[in-house]
């Protein structure tokens, strides 16, 4: 009998060993890949290691070097059997279509050499949405379906790839027919000329797209719609954290403007440079400003704006100055301003990212700047530093390969006596608690989660403060004295950067990576796992949901009995806050190709829409879609804007403005 057991442990022992030790090679074969070290790979081979092992999300080594364009990694797995139709499990998507998004012609070919499939048309989409114009060419070569091609060609506006498809194949002209009314809807001329000199007619059933007029509408503002312009604030708010209270965005009685205009000066109280790129928000106490940023020492580093999907990072290993502002808020003079750090930033930022995306914190007394990789800074309201602390390499990242760094943006929360930071990485994620004296841990728990980029929210109940959590695995609702989880709902969407926002004692979250995209209102108050099962849309502690249409970057705005929800396309859609009932769908800029990352705020019967463009929505709150103004900036603007005393205040790429009315 002992003998029996024996063999019984040997054999389990055996069996994990071989487990852990199989996939630790496995794991070494796909950052080989990713290093393109062919040399290691073919080690690993000879080894035995599975030339088609698959992580998590269902990649193969030959999907990470074809997405990094890595030629002899590509080439020694073709050689040893790599699969080029391997898909993954989460896109859906061969190692072809990763080469021809990147664009590496030796790789395709060597694919399509190797039975690469083209019977799919996503390869060639993917590479003509990209502007690969070897590529698609190449693809022809092989048999690609050229109409998939020319379509796609027409729909990204690339007048060059058009061009070159037309000249490449040969097509009927009835062909032609769907292309030209998709470039006539685009109103894009020089495609239109092409496809008509090609002999394209428009197809008989052929509807031009109404398109909502694009110049500057009237405001017409009555005291029904809107407090009247001239209106006094009787009790200034501050603007303590990311949103304001509660991360609400919600400032009525401060009365903003409802119009101005950065390029003629109307009401235009005060305008200041800040140094560097940040994406953080400012927050107000009293009469003072705080915002923080990061100064490159390379003034040429990648920064892309718009409507793009890359995951790729910015190269940009220069030496950082990590800085705190302290601005008057009605004259915008600089009170005072200090370094945080100095040094080569720990941790990459995406190209769209800055590595100063947190917004700072203040209770008054103290005010907190979250510099991700770089630390946690609390100074008094003087500028004196009083602590700082290490939180560690906060390496946020794509959730399919943690080599492609993004940066953090989460920022912190007071409450009490503490400061609360939400640290969702690749591994050994966690929330904590800092005294705010000290900067002493006060608590700190582990989170089973993958990189996340919203902000924690305080919900006040009977009988506790919760801190809420927007990540990928949950929602989780945690004790804020002690860091105990209480609640947790399964939100399953792998990228999630909205932050939890309360509105009359409801908390509403959302997601908007595909291919689940829930909206919830949640109420506060539950215990233990309040996942609904697949078949219901609410329960106890869930008052609605949806499936499909929560949004990405912009975090949500609920006001006046209505949630609304904002894409990065720029599509709002409003729900009645207690049922759920979609109200509207509209563009909110009456027009595609208008990006959006800040995020809604609103004020007296209207809400503030910040395009990256600089232009900046005002609409009337309600359930009737109603744009009273459009107000221009003419810089990028990236930042959520904060309301207080009369004014609002918004932050470009290069400056702070304050914005109130003239008279006042």
């Amino acid at each position: 009998m002992k003998r029996l057991q024996s063999f019984l442990l040997l054999a389990i022992v055996c069996s994990i060993t071989t487990a852990v030790f199989g996939q630790d090679l496995n794991e070494a074969l796909w950052e080989a890949a990713k290093e393109n070290d062919a040399a290691k790979i073919q080690s690993l081979l000879d080894q035995g290691v599975d030339v088609n092992a698959k992580n998590k999300y269902g990649a193969t080594a030959l999907t990470f070097a074809a997405d990094r364009t890595n030629y002899e990694a590509a080439k020694v797995l073709i050689e040893n059997g790599a699969d080029v139709n391997a898909k993954d499990t989460f896109y859906n998507a061969t190692p072809l279509q990763w080469v021809a998004y990147k664009g590496h012609a030796g790789i395709t070919r060597m694919m399509l050499e190797n039975g690469a499939d083209l019977s799919n048309d996503t390869p060639i989409q993917w590479a003509a949405f990209s502007g690969n114009t070897e590529i698609v060419l190449m693809m022809l070569e092989y048999g690609a379906n050229q109409g998939s091609a020319l379509m796609a060609a027409v729909r990204s506006g690339n007048t060059e790839l058009v061009s070159s498809i037309l000249h490449a194949a040969k097509f009927e002209t009835e062909n032609l027919s769907q292309p030209l009314a998709t470039a006539v809807n685009a109103e894009n001329e020089e495609i239109t000329k092409m496809l008509e000199g090609a002999g394209a007619t428009l197809p008989e059933d052929f509807k031009k797209k109404n398109r909502e007029e694009e110049t500057e509408p009237e405001v017409t503002l009555s005291a029904e719609d809107v407090l009247e312009e001239g209106a006094g604030v009787e009790t200034p708010a501050n603007w303590p954290s990311f949103r304001g209270s509660h991360a609400s965005g919600v400032a009525d009685g401060q009365y903003p403007p409802t119009v101005w205009n950065a390029e003629t000066g109307l009401n235009i109280r005060w305008k200041t440079a800040i140094p560097g790129l940040a994406h953080s928000s400012p927050v107000i106490w009293n009469d003072y400003m705080f915002l923080t940023t990061a100064i490159s020492g390379d003034t040429t580093a990648e920064y892309r704006v718009g409507l793009y999907g890359d995951v790729g990072a910015a190269n940009d290993n220069s030496v950082h100055s990590w800085r705190i502002y302290c601005l008057n808020k009605r004259s915008g003079d600089v009170v005072w301003e200090k370094t945080a750090y100095e040094g080569v930033p720990r941790v990459k930022r995406h190209t769209k990212g800055t590595q100063a995306n947190s917004t700072p914190v203040t209770n008054g007394d103290v005010v907190v700047a979250l510099f991700g990789s770089e630390g946690l800074f609390c100074y008094d309201m003087d500028g004196n530093l009083l602590w700082q602390t290490d939180l560690g390499r906060l390496d946020g990242g794509w959730f399919y390969d943690a080599g492609y760094e993004w940066g953090h943006a989460s920022s912190p929360i007071i409450h009490n006596n503490t400061v609360i930071v939400q640290c969702d990485k690749h591994e050994d994620s966690y929330i904590a608690a800092y005294d705010l004296k000290t900067g002493e841990s006060v608590w700190r728990t582990s989170r089973d989660e993958i990189p996340s980029w919203g902000t924690p929210t305080l919900v006040e109940t009977k009988d506790r403060t919760e801190v809420v959590t927007n990540a990928a695995g949950y929602v989780r609702g945690y004790d804020a004295d002690t860091g105990n989880e209480l609640w947790k709902l399964v939100m399953n969407s792998e990228v999630n950067v909205a932050t939890p926002v309360l509105y009359d004692d409801i908390v509403y979250v959302t997601s908007g990576y595909a291919p689940n995209r829930p909206v919830f209102a949640i109420k506060p108050g539950g215990s233990g796992d309040l996942t609904l099962p697949d078949s219901l849309d609410s329960g106890d502690n869930i008052l609605w949901r949806k499936k499909r249409d929560g949004t990405y970057m912009p975090t949500p705005i609920a006001y006046g009995g209505y949630l609304y929800t904002l894409a990065n396309n720029g599509v709002v859609i409003c729900y009645d806050a207690k049922t759920g009932e979609q109200q509207y769908k509209v563009r909110v800029a009456g027009r595609g190709g208008v990006a959006f990352t800040a995020s809604p705020v609103a004020a007296d019967g209207r809400i503030f829409f910040t395009g990256e463009d600089g232009d900046i929505y005002v609409v009337k709150a309600g359930p009737k879609f109603e744009r009273i103004a459009i107000n221009k900036i003419g810089e990028i603007c990236m930042a959520s804007p904060a309301i207080s005393d009369g004014m609002i205040f918004i932050r470009s790429q290069h400056h702070i403005y304050g914005i109130g009315r003239s008279e006042l």
